[in-house]
């Protein structure tokens, strides 16, 4: 019996091609940081989003922590919607800022602009909104003038949103910086890497020196560690970025397939995809379902498991019942987000899925959900 992954990542034969010719290339330079690929990924980032700057930098945590370290973020708050991943909020607590969290709505699994507003105090300095599977929330221009009102930077966790848009608008250039993580299954991956997309020169100059421990020349300007991305990361992310929309469109054919046949029988027991809204372009980097009867969650994802369909989630513990921030003493009030873990599952979303891997899952999810 095959194994079908809910996640992997897809590198093209065209990429694969172009980038064995590159790493030989980047060898033979002797030039393996800071070199060409490191600028085409910026450049191309810059443009394909709409922005004046891109960064490149080793990884999306260091890229959060050298962001909230320039905008001065040490005795005041960062806001984090509870659904999203632990790696941001170590950033912060590095930065030196005090972590707020606050709920989701369970629509389509983003932060609750209502949960948001009531945090939001004096002592606010920044709020990291994540973009989740790919989706961006229609509240998204609410909450910039939210932040806007109370002299907030709002910063974009686009790390599953590379190529996603609201109103036409890509992500990374909805708020005041973007973030995007590289990681082996996002839909643009480097292997390991992120990007901060910005139209502000100060940031853009900051962050070019942080990630290669401040130095200009022989003089220290910020006391930094090391952030960069290898040349040979920067070539896998530069050509990756160049098959975006192609990837995208196969992602949004794949959501689709599993609309057509599944709508049904979803309307029947009373479970959703995830809402995308009509002026939102996703990227589906999960396939998020779920269900207020979590017992059909769990056996549907157990029922999968033994055809070997591996199922997923996104995330399946928030941020304020993680072990780690709890002892921190790090409270607060997420009711839906209580509910979201044990709510919903992620189907198989990846572009090594074939038409017959897809008619597989329909099927045995059809079986699962009649027995």
């Amino acid at each position: 019996m095959k194994k079908i992954q809910n996640t992997l990542p897809f590198i093209s034969e065209q990429t694969k091609q172009n980038f064995l010719k590159g790493v030989t290339e980047i060898l033979d330079s002797g030039n393996l940081i800071l070199g060409q690929y490191t600028k085409k990924l910026e450049e191309t980032t810059a443009s394909y989003v709409g922005v004046k700057y891109a960064v490149a930098v080793s990884d999306a945590t260091s890229a959060v922590q050298m962001v909230l370290e320039k905008i001065g973020v040490r005795g005041y708050e960062v806001i984090f919607p509870t659904n999203t991943f632990i790696s941001p909020v170590y950033a912060a607590q590095q930065a030196g800022a005090k972590i707020g969290i606050v709920d989701i709505q369970l629509q389509d699994y983003n932060i609750d602009f209502e949960s948001l507003k009531a945090q939001i105090t004096s002592d606010t300095k920044a709020v990291i909104v994540t973009h989740i599977a790919g989706t961006i929330s229609p509240d998204m221009w609410k909450i910039k003038a939210l932040c806007q009102e109370n002299n907030i930077t709002l910063i974009e966790d686009a790390s599953h949103a590379y190529g996603a848009e609201l109103d036409g608008i890509k992500a990374g250039a909805i708020g005041d910086i973007g973030i995007f993580s590289l990681y082996a299954t996002k839909v643009v991956t480097a292997g390991t890497g992120g990007l901060i997309t910005t139209n502000d020169e100060a940031l853009y100059d900051y962050c070019q020196l942080a990630r290669h421990h401040g130095n200009y020349g022989p003089m220290n300007q910020v006391l930094a560690g090391d952030s960069l991305i290898s040349e040979m990361n920067a070539l896998l992310g530069y050509l990756q970025a160049q098959e975006i929309e192609e990837n995208l469109l196969k992602r949004q054919k794949i959501r689709q397939y599993y609309q057509e046949h599944l709508s049904a029988i979803f309307e029947e027991r009373d479970i959703q995809f995830q809402e995308v809204a009509s002026n939102v372009k996703s990227t589906f980097y999960k396939m998020i379902i779920s269900s207020k009867n979590t017992a059909s969650i769990a056996q549907l994802s157990e029922a999968l498991l033994k055809k070997d369909i591996r199922t997923g989630h996104c995330y399946k513990i928030p941020l304020h019942q993680q072990p780690t921030l709890t002892m921190l003493g790090m409270i607060a009030e997420c009711p839906n987000g209580d509910n979201y873990g044990a709510m919903h599952l992620s189907l198989p979303c990846h572009l090594n899925l074939t038409t017959e891997d897809l008619q597989f899952i329909v099927t045995n999810v059809k079986e699962a959900l009649n027995e």
